[in-house]
């Protein structure tokens, strides 16, 4: 019976591994959708390979052509470039990055079960635990490289110690030598190699109780360290390259670096205070570092120096900068490992509450990852770039017209056009070789005069900007700037004095591109709207041509240009916005699609367009409202008007008046009070708030508050006469129906009104 237990124990676990294959693949499989880095990295490659050496300056800005580049990766550039070309574009990388992830994953595999051996519950929790807090960093980088190397290392000094075997080691000096042309972490190499020789010593002092002269043990990682800095020199760049990272991480650079996402520190409050599994790195790796000092502390008399030295290292380089959250798990597997396995075999029995607490710990790691694949992923499974990420339509005008210029590109943008052979302002290998002060000036560059000394100094005629940038708007408004295309991503505006005739045939004045607000900017009069619809059919016409199937924005532009004409031109708006949504699901486009149903009083369609953009559209609120009053569901009306005011910055007075005449026609008085009367202090329009007085009074009236109902009448019959009429039509009916109380009420109210 124990036997078939460990078999299906066993199985279970193996089926727990396969599964994180699974999750590797599907790491791995996803578009690229935001990090620009791949793209310079692919054409560095194909650089080298042609002129077959590394970069001595800088051949892809114009801002620092010439200037002094150390390619400290220029090794991982020639393989994805090698994998790209030969294996299919995005195939390939996907095959590379599938590469290197299963092999950090299946060294680690082996360093623990040498020092686990068959406890696979062990096992199979700290590679979960490990996955969980990487897989935000899984995408196609050096750095990836960087985790296999350290997972090496750490299994290749562990083999060594635990065989005896000092040919192990003889693999680290030809690792090394890669490590250092594919990634600058290798100084981790020398890092991991020095406390092991450090720690071994410490140990061996705090055996003997004295300090004493290092054993041969320690003289022996001691050499490998100098082996390993030694190798290091191996490189195309020499000394350069070796002192590199250091160089990188100081002086001015620092500001530069925390001005980049990922170079960010981790957040204070969401490492001690946030509880929830969201985002995954942070939870697991606050996991991790409490499992670390479980173990150090369950095997406190036998601790190793090195242990301590790894974790303390590796957890405040973990809070330091977002992008090494990832190095933690590798540093501290070993420790986890070893101390627990340590632990477990001094209990002399099988026993403890330890396995339990890994066992759910795999269990729930699981369902995390499974929701996270599954549910929070899905839209970003595929290879090649997500459409609307990049500006692909604007860069494909470029090259399309043949156009010559110092082009202003957003940070984010330049590695994609270093990619497409046009010179850069900036990109990503800020700040190995754009200055701190260049770096400073692009970010401060808003205002007129600042943007205006930057386009002197640098000679700027193009610029390549996010839509939703402050200074596209700026730009729209600027006459000495055009924008001639735009795509999902960004605008592309040309100096009019520069390329009079291109401004002059693809100029887009009234048709702003540029987003406020998740809404566009549009002309209210009409002609000027015409000349908007010509602009936007010119923008799709040459879409059409070139990059069919890509860009959603010019379908939904022109949408929302018929939707501001109205009238016949609705009908033509609603095939837009479904065009746009085949291309790119986006709820705010969904949002223009309910508008215009709704406007053609198409409420069922409408209804599921508004239901699936509430989410993200707050608006979307507000027209379900008005969908369910005009068709007599009150008590859904009440909940969508309050849903909308919830949520909504400024509410608009609509919300609060449907809000209100929804409770009126429950009966729901009081609540019918608040809403009207917030309803009609927000109102402009005298039309609209002649009605709600009418209903506020007849809401007063219900409540018997009689000289706030004679009140709100009078300002009703203020603004409109023609509730005179009304208010006696009013009187005849409740007569008709019996209500002679109510009516000898309302006729004492009325009298000196009418």
């Amino acid at each position: 019976m124990e036997m078939r237990n460990n078999r299906i124990e066993r199985g279970l676990y193996v089926s727990l591994l396969v599964l994180l294959g699974i999750f590797i693949i599907l790491a791995s499989f996803k578009k690229q959708r935001w990090d620009t880095d791949i793209f310079w990295a692919l054409k560095t490659g194909e650089w080298i390979l042609t002129h077959m050496s590394v970069p001595e300056t800088d051949p892809f800005s114009y801002t620092f052509a010439g200037k002094e580049w150390i390619d400290f990766t220029w090794g991982f550039q020639v393989i994805a470039h090698i994998f790209y070309t030969y294996l299919g574009g995005w195939w390939g990388l996907f095959v590379l990055q599938c590469l290197i992830i299963s092999a950090t994953f299946l060294v680690l595999f082996l360093l623990i079960r040498t020092i686990a051996g068959d406890r696979y519950w062990l096992i199979a929790s700290l590679l979960y635990i490990t996955f969980a807090i990487a897989v935000d960093r899984f995408f196609i980088r050096p750095h990836l490289f960087g985790y296999l190397f350290v997972a090496s290392y750490f299994y290749i000094f562990t083999l060594s110690e635990r065989k005896g075997a000092v040919r192990y080691l003889l693999l680290l000096p030809l690792l090394q030598v890669l490590w250092t042309n594919i990634h600058s972490s290798f100084i981790l190499g020398i890092f991991i190699s020095g406390v092991w020789a450090f720690g071994s010593w410490v140990d061996h002092c705090r055996e003997e109780g004295r300090l004493t002269p290092p054993p041969p043990q320690t003289w022996l990682y001691g050499g490998i360290t100098l082996l390993l800095f030694g190798t290091s020199f191996i490189n195309p760049y020499g000394w350069k390259l070796v002192f590199f990272p250091f160089i990188h991480q100081m002086g001015e650079n620092r500001e530069a670096l925390r001005y980049i996402q990922e170079w960010q520190s981790v957040p204070v409050d969401k490492f001690f205070f946030e509880l929830y599994p969201f985002p995954l790195s942070i939870f697991y790796l606050k996991l991790a570092v409490a499992l670390s000092i479980v173990a150090m502390l369950i095997n406190l008399g036998w601790m190793r120096t090195r242990d301590v030295l790894f974790v303390a290292v590796a957890l405040y380089m973990a809070l330091k900068h977002i992008r090494w959250t990832a190095l933690f798990p590798l540093f501290s597997i070993c420790l986890m490992a070893t101390n627990i396995s340590e632990y477990l075999e001094r209990r002399f029995t099988g026993k403890t509450r330890l396995k339990p607490l890994m066992v759910f710990i795999t269990i729930f790691s699981v369902a995390i990852l499974l929701y996270n694949f599954s549910i929070r992923d899905n839209k970003d499974y595929g290879l090649g770039m997500k459409k609307g990420k990049f500006p692909e339509g604007t860069v494909r005008f470029i090259k399309a017209l043949n156009m010559e210029g110092n082009v202003y590109n957003q940070y984010v943008y330049g590695g994609y056009l270093i990619y497409n052979d046009i010179k850069v302002f900036i990109d990503g290998r800020t700040p190995t070789l754009y200055d701190p002060l260049f770096f400073w000036k692009t970010r401060i560059a808003e205002t007129r005069n600042r943007w205006k000394r930057l386009v002197e100094d640098y000679s700027i005629d193009m610029v390549l900007i996010e839509k939703d940038n402050s200074l596209c708007r700026k730009l729209h408004g600027d006459e000495n700037w055009r924008a001639v295309m735009f795509d999902d991503a960004s605008v592309l505006y040309l100096k009019t004095e520069r390329f009079p005739h291109i401004v002059e045939e693809w100029g887009i004045k009234h048709l702003n591109p540029c987003l406020v607000s998740m809404g566009y900017v549009l002309p209210d009069e009409k002609d000027k709207l015409k000349i908007a619809e010509t602009e936007a059919k010119r923008v799709l016409r040459f879409y059409s041509e070139n990059l069919p199937e890509r860009v959603a924005l010019p379908y939904r532009l022109l949408g929302l240009v018929y939707l501001k004409l109205g009238g016949k031109y609705l009908e033509s708006a609603v095939p837009l916005f479904k065009k746009a949504l085949s291309i790119q699901d986006d709820p705010h486009t969904r949002n223009n699609l309910g508008v215009a149903l709704f406007r053609l009083k198409r409420y069922e369609p409408a209804t599921r367009e508004f239901t699936q953009s509430m989410g993200s559209v707050t608006e979307s609120y507000l027209f379900l409202a008005m969908i369910s009053y005009e068709q007599k569901d009150y008590n859904g009306a009440l909940q969508y008007s309050e849903g909308y005011i919830k949520r909504a910055k400024t509410p608009k007075a609509n919300a609060y008046r449907i809000a209100g005449l929804a409770c009126f026609e429950m009966a729901d008085y009081r609540c019918a009070v608040r809403y009207l009367e917030q309803a009609g202090f927000l109102a402009e329009d005298n039309i609209d708030l002649a009605e709600l007085y009418y209903y506020l009074a007849s809401a007063y009236m219900e409540l018997e508050d009689y000289n706030r109902a004679q009140l709100y009448y009078s300002r009703a019959i203020t603004i409109r006469k023609d509730y005179r009429e009304r208010l006696l039509k009013l009187l005849e009916i409740l007569k008709s129906r019996g209500e002679n109380q109510k009516a000898e009420r309302l006729h004492r109210l009325l009298t000196p009104l009418l």
